[in-house]
């Protein structure tokens, strides 16, 4: 995939949690040659809206909420749809098994939110060129390369494999800290959210360098 700052690459997010949407969208503000053109904080108005609005790559959080499909089944479900489109899961959930099953199914790579903010631009970036990504973390601890997209794991027999399936109660409250090292603090948080209401950039000029889970 070729993209440019004259043509940039076009990125969706899907998460459910205002804050990290925020976040995101003003940590890839920051790159000329990436555009953030939808963010949405559950599926289905992700699905209604892909069409009308393409995109080339979805960030996209592996645990929604009760009422969400569980993550597998929503990346086959999009890769199904939209076969042409790069998944990067972005997720606290961060198990080797996870990893595999959620590569096996249709996504390009997997980006654990306990690392580094400049590790997601990286991730994006290597995803949009066709390569399969996995965090280094989770790569050393998966002890091998991980499975290219879309093949099934050699651990998985008859299409089921044991997996740490996350529970979304857990995930939810797993952290009360926004992406801690990302200097920026409640009363930045309560700043960013204002000024995000009234359409305005931050004056702080401080933007995240660290990515930590934040689930509430």
């Amino acid at each position: 995939m070729k993209w440019s700052i004259m043509a940039p690459l076009r990125i969706a997010v899907l998460d459910d949690h205002s804050l990290i949407q925020m976040a995101l969208e003003l940590r890839l503000s920051r790159e000329a040659d990436l555009k953030v053109v939808g963010v949405y904080s559950n599926s289905r108005d992700l699905l209604a809206s892909l069409t009308a609005t393409p995109a080339d790559l979805l960030v996209l959080d592996y645990s929604l909420g009760a009422s969400e499909l569980d993550g597998l089944h929503l990346i086959g479900l999009i890769r199904r749809r939209f076969p042409s489109l790069c998944i990067l899961v972005a997720s606290s959930a961060e198990s080797p098994s996870v990893v595999n099953l959620s590569l096996s199914v249709g996504a390009n790579g997997f980006f654990g939110k306990s690392e580094s903010a400049e590790l997601l631009v990286e991730a994006i970036r290597k995803v949009a060129y066709g390569e399969t990504y996995v965090s280094p973390g989770l790569a050393y601890r998966l002890g091998r390369q991980p499975l290219p997209a879309g093949r099934a794991s050699p651990d998985v027999k008859g299409g089921a494999a044991p997996v740490e399936r996350p529970n979304p109660v857990a995930e939810r409250t797993r952290s009360t800290a926004l992406l801690p090292g990302w200097h920026v603090g409640v009363a930045d948080l309560a700043q960013v959210h204002a000024q995000h209401e009234n359409h305005q950039r931050p004056e702080t000029g401080c933007f995240p360098q660290t990515w930590r889970s934040y689930r509430c």
